[in-house]
Order: C-alpha cells, then structure tokens, then sequence
C-alpha cells in the first residue's frame, strides 16, 4: 500500500506569495490517486481549501476565507485579493492535477459580514450580490453556472431589470414595512421604488443612498425578494455551481516545492532546498513582475465566505 504523500509549496503570483500544503491518498490496489487535498494561506491558514476526488472526476472547493493574513508577504487586500487567491489555488491545481478531474464545483453558501454599531450579523453574499449585479460573486469572477435549473436560474434572473417585471408589483406586498419598523426608513425605501425602473436600479438607489447603512437597512428582507419575489424560489440555487476547467482562466505563477515541513498557522520564507518552477510564461526573470489588476470593483466581499457550508 502505498503510503501519502505530502508536500508544502510557495506560489507566487506578482507581488503576492501564498503557503500551499497538498497531501495525495492512493488507491490500496493499484496505487492510482484516489484523493488529493489542498490548503493555502500565508500567516493565516486555510484561506482555500480544495479536495480533488479522482473517483468521481471533481475538484470541489469546500471554502474560501477572506483574511488579510492570507498572504505571507501581507496584508491581502480586500475584493480584487480574494479573486486573485481563488485564481491562483484553481491555477495551481489545473496546472498539477486536471487529468484527475473534469469539474471544479462549489456549493454557494457563502456569506458577508454587516456591522452596525457594536452589532455584526452574517449575511447571504450570494443574494446581497445577485441584488445589484444580477450575477453571484462566482458566476462574475469565475463563469460558474449552476449544474442543475440553470437554464430557468438564468431566465428569472432577468426579472431584475426588466420593467415590466417590477411595475407590476405594488410596495405594500413586498415583507419591508413588516421588518423594518422606523417609519422614516420605510417612507425612504418607498420612495426609492417608487422612482427606479427596474428592482436592481432600487437596490443601487439604497445603496447609494445608506452607504455604509445599506446592510443594515436590508439585511432582514433582501434575502426574501430575491429568493421569493425574483428567482420565485427556484430550488438549489445555492447548490452545486460549476466551473469548467477548460475554459478557466488561469493565472502565472511561480511553483516553489521545499523540504521543510511548515507549519499549519504560519508560512516564514526561511530555510530547506527549492526547486522553482514557473508557470505561466517563458522568461523566469520577469516571474516576481507580473501585475495582478481586476478593474471590476466589489461592494462587499465575504469575511468568512463558505462556498461549501455556513461560516464557522
């Protein structure tokens, strides 16, 4: 029987440097690969965890964490640092391990932090963001579609702008007036849907307009609009999204293997012999100068985002 396999990496993708760890499970048999595990961070561990189950042809990423610590070089910074970390772990495993599987997939259960006052509540990012994107944060950032009711996903998402769609509906039967009890904000609220045109041009107007309140004025009811009203509660919306990694967008990289057995909660650059290999490109004396750059801005990223389960 063959025994597993563990190995520790440093990736570096332009200025950013991430600890990887990956252990390999064979076969008892035939000694085939069974189950690759994968974890990366920086000071901070586990900021991705990823398992390839070469059984049934999938790489399912089980959660992604947004830390400033993510990085070893750090602090990470927030929204287009959380793209690049995601890229650079998928990169990494397309680039080692695609003849194991044929999908990447994720269940979205990811979730946003919202704080106001000394209160902070996690909240749905894949409802928050459908709401003024008409995309979840996977579908923009990686082209992931939903495995099963996509197609019927797709054509109720649609009702976010269409005019039709939302002239049709009177304010008094939406759940606000019922979870908001400050009459001023819900004459607020009321006048933002009286003047948009569409429902995702009311949950841009109330941004723009409570700024940093935003959250705080919706958290309780914009999870039912989108879920009931819009998406009229298609089922699995949150389950199992796919991304194809054919057509994945990979990112260059510089693959650095050590000897050294690092620690779980912190990743020092110091010691053991390295083999660098770089991925990407052809000139290795430009591997530290390639810029990261995602001009698509983020109103809230996930804190603790779970693609496979709630925060914890």
């Amino acid at each position: 029987m063959r025994p597993d396999e563990h190995h520790s990496y440093y990736l570096t993708a332009g200025t950013d440097t991430y600890h990887v760890s990956t252990r390999t499970q064979f076969h008892p048999r035939n000694n085939d690969v069974l189950v690759v595990g994968f974890r990366l961070g920086g000071q901070r561990k586990g900021c991705v965890s990823i398992t390839v189950n070469a059984l049934t042809k999938t790489l399912h990423i089980n959660s992604v964490d947004f830390n400033e610590k993510c990085v070893v070089n750090g602090p990470m910074t927030r929204g287009v640092g959380t793209v690049k970390m995601v890229r650079v772990a998928l990169s990494f495993m397309v680039t080692k391990y695609l003849k194991w599987f044929s999908d990447i997939t994720l269940d979205d259960a990811s979730l946003t932090e919202c704080r106001f006052g000394n209160d902070v509540r996690m909240i749905s990012l894949m409802y928050s963001y459908i709401a003024v994107n008409g995309q979840t944060w996977y579908e923009q950032k990686f082209g992931a579609t939903l495995k099963y009711h996509h197609d019927l996903y797709a054509a109720r998402i649609q009702k976010l702008v269409d005019r039709d769609f939302k002239a049709g509906i009177a304010f008094y039967t939406l759940p606000i007036s019922l979870a908001t009890t400050d009459e001023e904000e819900v004459k607020t609220i009321e006048d933002a849907w009286e003047r948009a045109h569409t429902v995702q041009q009311f949950f841009r107007d109330l941004q723009a307009t409570f700024k940093k309140e935003y959250c705080r004025i919706t958290f309780r009811w914009l999870d039912l609009i989108i879920d009931n009203v819009v998406l009229e509660g298609t089922a699995g919306v949150g389950a199992r999204w796919v991304v194809n990694p054919a057509t994945f967008q990979r990112v260059p990289f510089v693959e650095e293997e050590t000897d050294v057995a690092l620690p779980d909660d912190v990743a020092p650059m110091v010691g053991g012999s390295i083999v660098a290999r770089y991925h990407g490109g052809t000139d290795c004396s430009v591997r530290y100068g390639w810029s990261w750059s995602d001009p698509v801005g983020e109103p809230s990223l996930p804190r603790r985002g779970r693609p496979g389960g709630r925060a914890r």
